[in-house]
């Protein structure tokens, strides 16, 4: 897991479709240079990588874990 050149393109030019897609406000181009823009972007991006990642754990399986065994997956 990790950023590729792409996504540190579309993070500079506030340009991913995916997050664009995901803005509290429905889709719309930002501009980088201005600031609020960026914090909904980055935030907005935050939510999708979280919403990707939560979608790959199996919560039920975590709840069969002793909690010794939950905290070594954290």
């Amino acid at each position: 897991m990790g950023l590729t050149p792409t996504d540190i393109h579309n993070i500079e030019y506030l340009e991913e479709r995916a997050v664009l897609n995901c803005l509290p406000s429905g889709f719309r181009w930002l501009k980088k240079s201005n600031r609020p823009d960026v914090i909904v972007y980055l935030q907005t991006f935050a939510n999708v990588l979280e919403e990707q990642l939560t979608d790959q754990i199996n919560i039920s399986a975590i709840w069969l874990l002793s909690p010794e065994e939950t905290y070594a997956i954290y």
